[in-house]
């Protein structure tokens, strides 16, 4: 997902696009955009096995380590740590 293929989608400019994010979501189209796949990503580490390797590349980023930065900026730990965190299968069922 860039903000090419969003404003083509929409049929509108990038600037139209990203003036319209600024207004509406106070951040940049990048940062929306990252936001979203932390999101997509958060669901990922608590409802799969996948690795977090597999995780980052399913949800867009580029590389391991743009996905752990953008993670940690967007949830206050890395995703190893948000694994761990929300990790059911050791805790007791109530």
């Amino acid at each position: 997902m860039t903000i090419a293929t969003i404003a083509k989608a929409l049929s509108l400019t990038t600037k139209h696009v990203s003036g319209l994010v600024e207004q509406n979501f106070r951040m940049t189209v990048s940062v929306l955009i990252a936001q979203i796949r932390c999101a997509l990503a958060s669901g990922l580490i608590k409802g799969t096995v996948l690795t977090l390797n597999e995780i980052s590349e399913s949800v867009g980023f580029s590389d391991s380590k743009q996905f752990r930065q953008a993670f940690k900026k967007f949830y206050h730990m890395t995703p190893g740590e948000y694994r761990k965190k929300n990790d059911t299968s050791k805790k007791p069922i109530k």
